[in-house]
């Protein structure tokens, strides 16, 4: 086992280097949760490696969002050309020059690609712009606005413009897809929330036996203040007992709940892929320029970024009793304070 987790590591690693981490690596390379801990340094060594794990990741989605910044760039000029040729009857003979001379302002361009925007499509450029932007509501909202007035258009004149008809029906198709695919995401995230809901519930009763263990400990301690710490009585192993107890008692179902998290997420590959294969028909549809695709789903590897920031996260109970101590250099009881804290 342990040489699988370092060959994992390995394959992460060179990954990184290569600039190509798929959804799949992230999986295969992330730490089994401990389910027990006795020793506080088996919790810190697997929130690092979950930590390495979630940066690396965090990276990758920055990098892959800067590519795409940079391709809509490109895409941007692309479309206003495109566009030009599709209804050049109805640009002007001295804007067709002036935009093939170079010396149209980036202003003009844009007054022009939304005038040519709304003559296509019926939205401003902006709207095209955004529609990935949107949250699954927003764009389970749009969707269904877009189905029903092309729909409608179509229906109420068959014969006008059938063209951009055809155009808009496909549309209507994609976004009547789109829709049916985010709210099959959305279930998923739901189910995860509710879970997640629970779980915060059954918390709060799991750390009561636990701030009931963390006063008796330190009463006990206070009733032999004179016991050097590391003979008799040594507090760090007294108050760890108090965390095992509860960790021990939670971690199965954080662990249960993330690994179901994690089946749903994987379970979605292909939702996630279609998502944003629809999102570029859209635009082409739009803009009748083809947007370059990731090799790898964005949306996927966001989804297992939120993942990997809930593993890393373990089970720590809600503390309502702290006992600070302070020390002598010799090891001695030197004063205590007590303090209430509520999470």
């Amino acid at each position: 086992m342990k040489i699988k987790v370092v060959f994992s590591f390995m394959m992460l690693s060179f990954c990184i280097v290569n600039a190509q981490i798929s959804p799949m690596d992230i999986v295969i390379s992330t730490p089994a949760m401990p389910l027990n801990i006795n020793d506080f340094k088996v919790q810190d060594d697997f929130q690092k490696k979950v930590s390495v794990l979630k940066d690396s990741l965090a990276n990758e989605i920055s990098r892959r969002k800067e590519e795409a910044k940079e391709a809509g760039k490109d895409m941007e000029n692309k479309m206003g050309k495109q566009m030009m040729q599709q209804t050049g009857a109805n640009i002007s003979a001295a804007d067709m020059q002036k935009m093939k001379s170079g010396k149209m302002s980036k202003a003009e361009k844009e007054a022009m690609a939304n005038r040519m925007m709304q003559q296509m499509a019926n939205m401003s450029l902006d709207e095209a712009k955004d529609i990935n932007k949107l949250s699954p509501e927003g764009k389970k909202a749009y969707s269904e606005g877009l189905s029903t007035e092309m729909m409608a258009a179509a229906q109420a004149d068959p014969n006008k413009n059938l063209a951009q008809q055809k155009r808009n029906m496909n549309r209507a198709e994609l976004a009547e897809e789109q829709s049916a695919i985010t709210n099959r995401i959305q279930a998923k995230q739901s189910k995860f929330e509710d879970k997640l809901a629970q779980y915060r519930k059954n918390k709060e009763i799991w750390s009561i036996p636990y701030n009931v263990c963390l006063e008796s400990t330190h009463k006990y301690i206070d009733s032999h203040s004179n016991v050097s710490l590391g003979s008799d009585i040594n507090e760090g192993v007294e108050l760890q007992k108090c965390f095992t107890a509860f960790y021990n008692n939670a971690a199965p179902y954080y662990k249960g709940m993330l690994d179901e998290r994690l089946v749903d997420i994987q379970a979605l590959t292909a939702d996630y892929n279609r998502l944003e294969a629809i999102q570029n028909m859209m635009e082409y549809s739009i803009t009748g320029v083809k947007k370059p695709e990731n090799k790898v789903a964005l949306m996927h590897l966001e989804a297992l970024q939120e993942y990997l920031s809930y593993l890393r996260d373990l089970p720590m109970p809600t503390v309502t009793y702290v006992h600070i101590y302070k020390f002598k250099n010799e090891g001695k009881v030197k004063a205590k304070d007590k303090e209430k804290v509520v999470e």
